[in-house]
């Protein structure tokens, strides 16, 4: 299962960067949580210019030393976690305020996993 960064203008239309940023269930809640953001399903979609702070926030603080530090591969029975190298949230928050902020240029109002 994976989790796509969309964007939506106030009409509820997609905008710019709905399919460049496409990562693992588990790689957005950790990304959700690293911004404290809410992790669940049932919430609304995030006002862009809260979102654009929160990564922000992130990226100017210490936070990526203390959550980005990698995370071992493990196997349970079939199930398996492949885990996250070292830097990998901070690429992808990097990458997400990239793309939040060409968003908000063409006319995105919010963000929202799905």
């Amino acid at each position: 299962m994976s989790a796509t960064l969309t964007f939506f203008d106030s009409k509820k239309n997609r905008t710019v960067g709905n399919d460049d940023f496409n990562v693992s269930n588990s790689n957005a809640a950790a990304i959700l949580a690293s911004l404290g953001l809410p992790l669940d399903c049932d919430s609304p979609p995030i006002e862009i210019i809260e979102f654009e702070k929160s990564l922000c926030r992130f990226l100017d603080s210490e936070i990526p030393s203390i959550v980005d530090c990698g995370k071992d591969a493990v196997q349970n029975s079939n199930w398996i976690d492949c885990g996250r190298r070292e830097g990998y949230l901070t690429e992808k928050i990097t990458l997400a305020l990239e793309l939040t902020r060409k968003a908000r240029m063409n006319g995105a109002t919010c963000a929202y996993f799905s």
